[in-house]
């Protein structure tokens, strides 16, 4: 895992936010579907870079992805 900087502390923690989100998606928990927040399927909560939009699922899809 790398190191995540940004402009400002607000941007450094958006960016690590967004980090948390890509490892968590690209998992092998995520992938087998052991890995869950509230209800299965139902996404995490954290804010994914547009490159990883098409592995979001549940409300983490509705809420990132535009129609």
């Amino acid at each position: 895992m790398g190191i995540v900087r940004g402009y400002d502390s607000v941007q450094a923690v958006y960016l690590t936010l967004q980090r948390i989100a890509v490892e968590i998606y690209g998992s092998r928990y995520h992938a087998s579907g052991a890995l869950r927040w509230d209800k299965p399927g139902d996404g995490y909560g954290f804010p994914m870079p547009k490159h990883g939009y098409e592995d979001l699922v549940g409300e983490d899809r509705i809420a990132q992805v535009p129609d």
